[in-house]
């Protein structure tokens, strides 16, 4: 069986404002996560904030 990945790009493009994505730090590493969130932000004007935990990677967006 195939492991599903996370459509990481999609997922922060798609969030409103002030609703949180959490993603598994064993997914994906927090940089990329970072990267894409700022890739975004430069695409559509959005800005977002990206917090590193122990366990996960949680992307906020805030304007």
């Amino acid at each position: 069986m195939e492991k599903e990945r996370i459509n990481v790009r999609g997922s922060i493009d798609s969030l409103e404002i002030n609703e949180v994505f959490t993603i598994p730090k064993k997914e994906r590493r927090a940089s990329n996560v970072r990267n894409t969130a700022y890739t975004v932000a430069c695409d559509t004007g959005k800005k977002f904030s990206v917090s590193a935990k122990t366990d996960t990677i949680i992307v906020t967006r805030i304007a």
